[in-house]
């Protein structure tokens, strides 16, 4: 048969079977009188256990490795296919659960799901709809810095403001610290450090050992340039300052 019905009878192309032969994995058949490729069943049923090998999963070089191997060999690369596509199912079903909480939470779908009480609490507040934006923007950095690590940070934060007082100051912190002006510097300083105790434990349980934690600084660091006020900025590094120094 010549190669145009073969990959017809093998659900496949004719360019697939030139790359097959280009990296050794299909004989060159013999030729016919004419010049053309003459390939018979042999190939038909290469061709056919290739392409049931890569529908499992395998790539074309464990492919023919499978195929041409010493049994124990196929064995292996058969229970490394099996540990990858665990692997992958427990991922899908990572991704799943994440979504199921952004759904079950009706928060923005970009955004660490167990953030979502902390922003409707903003919104509850009447908190101003610029102010909400400036969270969602370091949420979103914080997301994509700390991976994983910011669901668990988030969700040690929701735990820690289960107290109605210290949420209700902590949204009044927040506002006063975006209207922060030279005459009130010392006191959100002093504020922010009382506040800060039980972030500063969530932040060192939860995010500082995270491999994403120097990029989260860094975007920080972006935010921080363009949306910080000169007043607001000076506030957070005494707060650091002090921080680091106990």
């Amino acid at each position: 048969m010549r190669s145009a019905e073969l990959a017809r009878l093998a659900g496949t192309t004719v360019r697939t079977l030139r790359h097959y032969h280009q990296i050794g994995l299909l004989d060159e058949p013999r030729r016919s009188a004419g010049g053309y490729r003459d390939y018979g069943l042999e190939h038909l049923v290469r061709v056919l256990g290739v392409r049931r090998l890569v529908a499992l999963g395998l790539s074309l070089d464990a492919a023919a490795e499978t195929l041409d191997g010493p049994r124990d060999r196929r064995d292996d690369l058969l229970d490394e296919l099996d540990a990858e596509l665990a692997e992958r199912i427990e991922q899908l079903q990572r991704q799943r659960d994440a979504v199921a909480m952004v759904r079950s939470a009706a928060g923005d779908p970009t955004l660490p799901p167990a953030s979502a009480g902390y922003l409707s609490r903003l919104e509850a507040a009447g908190v101003d709809p610029a102010a909400i934006e400036d969270e969602k923007a370091l949420l979103l950095m914080l997301g994509h810095g700390l991976g994983d690590a910011a669901e668990r940070l988030f969700a040690a934060i929701e735990e820690s403001m289960l107290d109605p007082q210290r949420v209700a100051a902590s949204l009044d912190l927040l506002v006063r610290f975006r209207r922060a002006d030279p005459a009130d510097e010392d006191a959100l300083v002093e504020e922010l450090l009382g506040q800060a105790v039980h972030l500063v434990r969530s932040l060192t349980a939860e995010a500082s050992d995270a491999p994403g934690a120097a990029d989260a600084d860094e975007l920080f660091g972006v935010f921080r340039a363009e949306r910080l006020t000169p007043v607001q900025d000076r506030v957070l590094r005494r707060v650091e300052a002090r921080l680091h120094a106990s």
